[in-house]
Formats: structure tokens, C-alpha cells, sequence
């Protein structure tokens, strides 16, 4: 197990879920790692009868894992699970049959189970717990709401999420409230109901595996049950491994049969096992306090849309599984049955007319044999409560009783045996009728009171109506061989059938394990001395039973040498060996015999099977190793990367210390050292060689092909550069192998190249995109590139905007690439100007607006320009803080005065009030503290006003 998940980890998965019974590991990984990890690929398909895509992989996967492994799932999401329900179409009456039910409708609900299939038993399910396999989510609410109107105590609820759980219940709740209610209905004694949810959208083979693997790990419930089928493919070797597991540990586990009659086609996970009890479905009918009048094979005789078939409990014979032992005596002429193959299902219970709340509050009728499987599980705690009370273990894997109990005078007691309906529908016409006996869709039958309890506990509790014979133990499952890698652990199970109490002995090669006293056997680090044969048996008061012996496989791991090499392995075995023997070695290795090490030299390559054997007085051991001798191998690079011009050098590397090396092929200016292996010199040619290298010793030669590439000197500088016109500029040329010379052609004017440096410099003067041939070279060549050389115009970067205000002083500096000598400005408003000098805009407007004015800036080898946003505002002033202006007529002119303060003023003029102000172009003076201006008038009306 440590070694999978060592392996999972080195490919580059992880681990997520290492679960305790060492059987299912979980992993998770990118789909690249994945396909690499399998061997496959994963496709994407469009389902042939749902409308969804599903992935897939295109081959079975495979592994590079030297352990054994059972099986691989979670690779594909074709089959999804469903639920084994049907709601009752609306407007259709219950059963027909008279029923007394207490539900709405006189449908069944709570203590009506109980009335009809153990009426007057004591037994609750005290001390017992259930669980439930779910695909969704369930309102506590719901259950709550059922227990209330049923009359039930609360039982507690506990949900176990499995693979992140279900966080918000879905449309297949219903299903887990009806399972809980009918656990309930039969038990309502129960100490908890464990609810394991997984998500239906998740890789439903992997979380059947994980489900399963949680219920039997935790082991917290002793009756497990499923209504939920498919998902996985069928079988799943994984899942019968732990069904085996829960049998072992005394867990029963009951699977609801599926609801479309008779299986013509594929049959669905896992209804079919022969490792758990299958359950059928009846509809029945009950008279006065809901008491058992009779029962008939459930078939609505309508279409399953859904699922194929038709409406009714589904039965049929295996394609797959043989004829379990406990099915082997029971007559399968007139029933349809098979003699061969395993029969399903194995027991029945009420699979119509069913009350559930559901969906946080809504209520609705169901049928399907997926009320049927959970109200076995709680009649089996039942079982257990008595079994308890008796001192007994619990009932475990139900099956081989209840065939026992079948075969036997008291069958009719222990079941009510339904003889009525069949499973036809339009493909399957005649199978399967409903006999006396044994039938393929409802089993046995279903509990006939609480005889069926009596019979399968014997104990202080009461005696039984009709109790089994005492029986000798009957060995059901044997243990199976198993191989695993030396340092796993590995358990043996066995199950029996007979009269408890059983006691159990485990064998070693025939030899009794000391303290090996239950029902498994578990080694838990495997060494290579324990292979061998493992057998138990099983015995009580009334006789005993031997299993088949199962063999337990540890391969020896393979060992490996060189031809020339020096060797050494050591024989290592259990019981203190104090001899140990080797036969079948390639020439020059021997066996000490007192130590166990096989050591020396070898001379022959080849693979070799070496029988090996450990003695002592008591017994041997024996194994056979694989031992491989190879020739030496050339262990250096195989292959290296050098430069025309530049120092190169490789070194040969090989197995058993070469004393000598040969190499033909070289590139011209290479070399090589006879005694070192050592490849050396600078070349002086370019291209890709095939160089033949040797290594020897005495022993022998080992030999391969080298791929030297050789290179050409090349440019590594940057393969693109920027200038501007009239700006310095500079690029530098470097290149591998310390070139001696350069040049540079393409190069727009204004710029050279230093043949000496490498140096691209200078001003350039012409601008544009230019392809620039650079070439660097040495006495053993050149190298040359193709550089993009980008030359721009100078450009205007200061502002291309800019504020100002009516009487306030303003400025404006141009500035520009590659240091202007020059610059105009046109279109400036009155009275700002340019320095051509500077480029300074400067002045005092005084008057307001939106002005766009051409700005240039040139030097000598170019010129840049840009257009250049003013905006002049007329600014505010405070009244208070206005002066008064003062108007004095003489003729045609008149005199505006007004008081010179720190804020400056301008005089405004209009003929039109209120608008039309225009900056008076009357010619202003100042007067000591008296700023004045004189304007004409000539006998027209004009308004005047200061603004700051």
C-alpha cells in the first residue's frame, strides 16, 4: 500500500484519501498526469441514450506498478447512479387492495411496517444503529415532520459527507428521507441513522468505492442499505472486496433489486452481488390495524421512462456471477432461475403505496423496492437487538441463513412466500412467474412476524417458535490468495454459516499460527518467508469445517549486475536459517553457503533464474530470483552542445572503470585522451556529428553514438533598438566566441559603426524603421543578425494644454526632444508672445476664450511642432472689494477713473446691457494713486465696467 501511494506521488498525483483498510487508495491529479500515469487518453463522448456528454478514456488504463493492483475506477462518468423509486402518478388511486394504511389515503406510514411484518414484538432496534448509502441531501425538517404525524420518536441523524458531501440537497432528496423514514418505521428503537452522502455529479464510480469503504471502515452501523443503482460498471471487483470486508465484521448490507421488472439488458451495479442481500418488492395488503392480510409481486405493468422496462420490482439472473454456494439446492425448474449463475433478488418487502415528507415540507405516494431494502435494514436490527441480548455476534452477511431457513420445514414460519403476480413486461413475456418457493423478484419472500427473528437468534430472549437444527459450521467464503510486495500487509477472511458460537483456527502450512483465533488473519508487514499456504477452520458445538487453502504470493525482487562488475546479494529468510544454497548462477558468482551472499564477478550478460533455498533443521524455504547481468554501458550524456571558436570539452563515463576509450567521428579541432576519456579542444567547424565512443576493460567493451552539435558563433544582443533624430545615440554589438571584428550595414545617416568595439553610435538625422545586417567575427568565422533599428522625429512633450486668466500675468514653456535652438509660436491671443530663445510663452491676457496656437521647436537637424490648447477665463471679483469707477463727460470723449489697488483691473465696454462686453480699447494711464483712460464717445450710448 505504502509502495502504490509512493508511486501515485512520483507521477505526480495526490494522494487525497489513504483509507484504513488498506484496500482503496484516492488520487487526484492534472488529466496530463493522468493519461500519463494509465496509459491512455481521455476522450469526450456524447451519450447514446442521455442528452449529456461523457468522458472516457480509450484504452483500459494499465500501470508501470510492479504490485498487484484489483482495479482502477473514477476514469469515466458514463453511467450515473439513480435512485430505485417511483412517485405515484397524480390523480391515480392507492393499491387497489384493501389497505388500512395510517397515511393520508389509508397509504403506509410508521408502525403500519411493523403491524403487518412483526406485529406485538417488544423489539425496537435498541442499541443498534443503520446506515444509509446516499447520492444527495435530505431536510432534517422532512424527518422531523414524519416522525411527528407517524407517531415516531426522533431518532438522532448523523450525516457522514463522503467526498465533499451534499451541501444543498437536490432533486433526488426524496430518496433519502423515504430511506429514513422507513429504517425508522421498523426500528424506531434505533440509537442513531448514519446518512453517507456523496455527490451525484462527482465520478460516481469512485464515490461508490469511497461510500462503501467509509461504511465498512467506520463500522459504526451492523445494518447497512443502498436504493440507489448504476453509477459504476458492473462488476466492480473493489466493491465485492468490501463487501467482503463488511461480512466479515458482521455488517449486513441490503440492495434495493431496481424497478423495471425482469432485466432483459445490462444488469446494474451492484444488484446482482452474491456478497449482499438483494431486496425485492411486494405491494401489501392489510386489513383491520393495518394487520398483514396478504402480498402480491409489485408491477404497475407501466413504462419505466426513466430506466428502461417497466414499473415493477426487477429481478433476473447474473451474467456474470456463478451460483453462490447458499443458492446451490434451491430449485430453479419452474421459476426461470438458473442453476449456474447467481439468481437476484435474495428477500422482498412493501414496495407501493408508500407516505413520505419530502423537499422541506412537501408529501407525496412512492413505490419501489427502494422502501423495501431500508426497512430490512432496520427488521435486521431487530435481529441484532435480540442477537445481543443473546450474547451473540451480529447477524453479518444475512444470505446463507436465510437460503438455510429456505431449504428447510420451517420456511413458510420464518416467510410469508409470495405466490401471486409475476415481473412480465413487453420485452421479458414470460419471465419471471410468481411460484411457490424461491422467485426472481421477491426472493425468499418477506419476515413473516417476528419467527424469522426467533429463528436466526437463539437465546435467553424467549424461546424460538422454530428454532434451526444445531448445524455444523459451513464454510460460505474461503480465504482467497492473495500476492503482495514484501513490507505490505495483507488479511484473510473467512465466512460461515451454521450455529453460533463459532471458534476459529488459522494455518501456516499446515501449521497452526499461534493467537490466529477470528474470523480474519491479518499480517500486517509481509515478509518473504511468510509466502505460502493459509487455511482456517472454523468449528462449534457440533462439528467443524475446513476452507480451501489460499496462497500467498511474495515476489522475491529481482536483482540486477554488470558484466565486470563486482556483485553481492543477500539471501534473507525467516526461522534463522543456518544453510543457504544457489543454483542456476551466471559464470563468475557463487554462493556462500554459510552466510547466504552471492558475490563475485560476472562474465556472462543475460537474465538468469536463480533458485535459492534457506534451511534449517526444522524446514526450507525456497524462491526464485530473476537475476539480470548486463553489459557496461556508456553512461555519460548522450549528447552535448559546443561553439565554433569556443573551448569545448565532454567526458566519456562508463560502467566497471574503463582503463581505456577509442572515439572516431570528431569534429575538426576536437580531440581525445586515450587513458581518460576526456573529449577536448575548440572546433572549428559547425553542424551535428555522430561520434562513435568505446569504453574497455579487461572484461569487456561497452559502446554508444554521441550527438555533437556544433554551432556557429551568434549574435546575442538585442535584436531591436530605438533612437531620435538629432538625439546621441548608441547600440552595442555582442556576439559569442570574443569576436575580433565587426561591421554594420543598413544604418540610417548619422550613425556608424567602430569595427574594432562594436559600437553602433552617433546622431542620426533620418528618421524611420530600418533593417541593420550586423556581423561579429573571429579567426574561426563569423556570426551575423539582423537588427531592427527604429529612428523617430523629435516631438513637442510638454502640455498640450494650458490655463488662463484676464488680467493676470501668464507663461508657458515649450519643451521638446533632442535640445531645440528655436521655437515660434502662432495664433497666440493679444499680447502674449514667444521666445524664440526659450521657448517661454509669456504675457498678460486680456481677453477671455478658447485659443489653439502652433508651437515648434527645431535644431539643426530637425524640427518638431504641436498644437497647443489656451484657455483664457475672465475670472471674479468680490463687490466689496471692486473700486468705483467715476465717468466725466467733456463733448465727444469722456474720462473713466478708478483707484489704483493691488488687484489689477480691466476696463470692459458694451452698447448692449446686459451682454456684449468687450475689453475697451481706450488707451489706459495711471495718475499718482488714479488709473484713467479717455474714450471717444461720439454721441452714442456705451457702458463701461471693471473686471478683474
Amino acid at each position: 500500500y505504502q509502495a502504490l501511494i509512493a508511486f501515485a506521488k512520483s507521477n505526480g498525483l495526490t494522494v487525497t484519501v489513504a483509507h484504513p483498510n488498506r484496500v482503496v487508495l484516492d488520487v487526484s491529479g492534472a488529466v496530463s498526469d493522468i493519461e500519463r500515469t494509465f496509459h491512455l487518453a481521455l476522450r469526450v463522448y456524447r451519450h447514446p441514450k442521455e442528452g449529456r456528454n461523457f468522458y472516457a478514456p480509450d484504452v483500459e488504463p494499465t500501470m508501470d506498478f510492479a504490485g498487484p493492483i484489483l482495479h482502477i475506477s473514477g476514469l469515466d462518468n458514463y453511467s450515473l447512479p439513480h435512485p430505485n423509486f417511483k412517485v405515484r402518478p397524480s390523480g391515480t388511486a392507492a393499491n387497489p387492495a384493501p389497505n388500512t394504511g395510517s397515511g393520508p389515503g389509508h397509504t403506509y406510514r410508521g408502525s403500519d411496517f411493523r403491524k403487518a411484518y412483526v406485529p406485538g414484538t417488544t423489539l425496537t432496534g435498541a442499541g443498534q444503529s443503520v446506515g444509509l448509502l446516499q447520492f444527495d441531501g435530505f431536510y432534517t425538517n422532512d424527518i422531523t415532520t414524519y416522525e411527528t404525524q407517524a407517531g415516531l420518536p426522533n431518532v438522532p441523524l448523523t450525516v457522514v459527507p463522503v467526498d465533499g458531501g451534499v451541501p444543498t440537497p437536490g432533486i433526488n432528496n426524496i430518496e433519502v428521507c423515504l430511506d429514513i423514514d422507513m429504517a425508522i418505521s421498523m426500528a424506531p428503537g434505533l440509537a442513531r441513522v448514519y446518512v453517507y452522502e456523496a455527490p451525484i455529479e462527482g465520478n460516481s464510480e469512485t464515490e461508490w468505492i469511497d461510500l462503501l469503504s467509509r461504511m465498512a471502515n467506520d463500522n459504526l452501523a451492523k445494518q447497512l442499505s443502498s436504493s440507489w443503482a448504476g453509477g459504476t460498471p458492473n462488476p466492480t471487483p473493489a466493491a465485492e472486496q468490501i463487501f467482503k470486508q463488511m461480512a466479515a465484521q458482521g455488517q449486513s448490507f441490503f440492495q434495493a433489486s431496481g424497478d423495471s421488472d425482469a432485466y432483459t439488458d445490462a444488469i446494474p451495479f451492484p444488484s446482482d452481488s452474491p456478497n449482499i442481500t438483494v431486496v425485492g418488492g411486494t405491494m401489501l395488503t392489510t386489513g383491520a390495524s393495518a394487520s398483514y392480510v396478504s402480498e402480491e409481486v409489485w408491477n404497475r405493468r407501466t413504462p419505466n421512462f426513466s430506466q428502461g422496462g417497466y414499473v415493477g420490482s426487477s429481478g433476473g439472473i447474473s451474467t456474470y456471477y456463478s451460483i453462490p454456494s447458499y443458492q446451490q439446492g434451491v430449485s430453479m425448474v419452474t421459476n426461470h432461475g438458473s442453476a449456474t449463475m447467481r439468481n437476484f433478488p435474495d428477500v422482498a418487502l412493501t414496495a407501493e403505496d408508500v407516505y413520505v415528507v419530502y423537499n422541506n415540507g412537501s408529501t407525496t405516494t412512492v413505490g419501489g423496492t427502494s422502501a423495501a431494502a431500508p426497512l430490512w435494514a432496520g427488521f435486521t436490527a431487530l435481529i441484532n437487538q435480540q442477537a445481543t441480548a443473546a450474547g451473540l455476534r451480529p447477524a453479518g452477511f444475512l444470505n446463507p441463513a436465510l437460503y438455510t431457513v429456505g431449504r428447510g420445514s420451517n420456511y413458510l414460519a420464518a416467510f410469508n412466500d409470495i405466490t401471486r403476480g409475476d415481473s412480465y413486461w413487453s420485452d421479458s413475456p414470460t419471465n419471471f412467474p410468481a411460484l411457490a418457493g424461491y422467485d426472481l423478484f421477491t426472493g425468499l419472500g418477506t419476515p413473516n412476524g417476528s419467527n424469522l427473528i426467533n429463528i436466526l437468534t437463539v437465546g435467553p430472549v424467549g424461546p424460538p417458535s422454530h428454532p434451526l437444527p444445531p448445524s455444523p459450521p459451513e464454510i460460505v467464503s474461503d480465504p482467497e490468495s492473495q500476492t503482495v510486495n514484501a513490507g505490505d500487509s495483507v488479511t484473510f477472511f473467512v465466512i460461515a454459516t451454521g450455529t453460533v458460537p463459532f471458534g476459529y483456527q488459522w494455518f501456516f502450512n499446515s501449521q497452526p499460527i499461534s493467537g490466529a483465533t477470528g474470523y480474519s488473519y491479518t499480517i500486517a508487514r509481509v515478509q518473504s518467508g511468510q509466502a505460502g499456504s493459509y487455511s482456517v477452520v472454523v468449528s462449534n458445538a457440533y462439528g467443524s469445517a475446513a476452507s480451501d487453502p489460499a496462497v500467498l504470493f511474495i515476489p522475491v525482487s529481482p536483482a540486477f549486475g554488470v558484466v565486470g562488475a563486482p556483485f553481492h546479494y543477500q539471501i534473507v529468510a525467516t526461522n534463522n536459517p543456518t544453510w543457504y544454497s544457489a543454483s542456476g548462477l551466471p559464470p563468475g558468482l557463487s554462493c556462500d553457503g554459510a552466510t547466504g551472499v552471492i558475490s563475485g564477478t560476472p562474465t556472462r550478460a543475460g537474465t538468469f533464474a536463480v533458485f535459492v533455498q534457506a534451511r534449517n533443521i526444522f524446514t526450507s524455504f525456497t524462491a526464485t530470483i530473476s537475476l539480470t547481468i548486463a553489459n557496461p554501458a556508456i553512461t555519460s550524456a548522450a549528447g552535448a552542445v559546443g561553439i565554433v571558436g569556443t573551448p569545448f570539452g565532454y567526458q566519456i563515463t562508463a560502467d566497471n572503470n574503463p582503463t581505456g576509450y577509442t572515439v572516431s567521428g570528431l569534429p575538426s579541432g576536437l580531440r581525445y585522451d586515450v587513458g581518460s576519456g576526456r573529449i577536448s579542444g575548440t572546433p572549428t567547424q559547425a553542424g551535428t556529428f555522430s561520434v562513435y565512443v568505446q569504453a574497455r576493460n579487461i572484461f569487456g567493451s561497452a559502446s554508444a553514438t554521441i550527438r555533437f552539435t556544433i554551432l556557429q558563433g551568434a549574435i546575442v544582443s538585442g535584436s531591436s533598438a530605438q533612437g531620435v533624430v538629432g538625439a546621441p545615440f548608441g547600440y552595442q554589438i555582442v556576439a559569442d566566441n570574443s569576436p575580433t571584428g565587426y561591421s554594420a550595414s543598413g544604418l540610417p545617416s548619422g550613425l556608424r559603426c567602430d569595427v574594432g568595439s562594436g559600437l553602433i553610435s552617433g546622431i542620426p538625422t533620418q528618421a524611420g524603421t530600418f533593417s541593420v545586417l550586423v556581423e561579429a567575427k573571429n579567426i574561426f568565422g563569423s556570426a551575423s543578425a539582423i537588427i531592427l533599428l527604429t529612428i523617430t522625429q523629435g516631438a513637442i512633450i510638454s502640455a498640450t494644454s494650458s490655463q488662463g486668466t484676464i488680467g493676470m500675468p501668464f507663461s508657458y514653456q515649450i519643451v521638446a526632444d533632442n535640445s531645440p535652438t528655436w521655437y515660434s509660436a502662432s495664433g497666440l491671443p493679444s499680447p502674449l508672445h514667444c521666445d524664440s530663445t526659450s521657448g517661454l510663452i509669456s504675457g498678460t491676457p486680456y481677453q477671455a476664450g478658447t485659443f489653439q496656437f502652433l508651437v515648434e521647436a527645431r535644431n539643426l537637424f530637425t524640427s518638431a511642432s504641436a498644437t497647443i490648447s489656451l484657455i483664457i477665463t475672465s475670472g471674479t471679483t468680490n463687490a466689496s472689494s471692486r473700486p468705483t469707477l467715476t465717468i466725466l463727460r467733456a463733448g465727444n470723449s469722456a474720462l473713466l477713473t478708478w483707484p489704483v489697488t493691488s488687484d489689477v483691473f480691466v476696463l470692459e465696454e458694451t452698447q448692449v446691457q446686459p451682454g456684449g462686453w468687450t475689453v475697451s480699447s481706450a488707451q489706459g494711464f495711471t495718475l499718482g494713486n488714479t488709473n484713467a483712460a479717455l474714450v471717444p464717445i461720439q454721441n452714442t450710448v456705451k457702458y463701461f465696467r471693471l473686471r478683474k
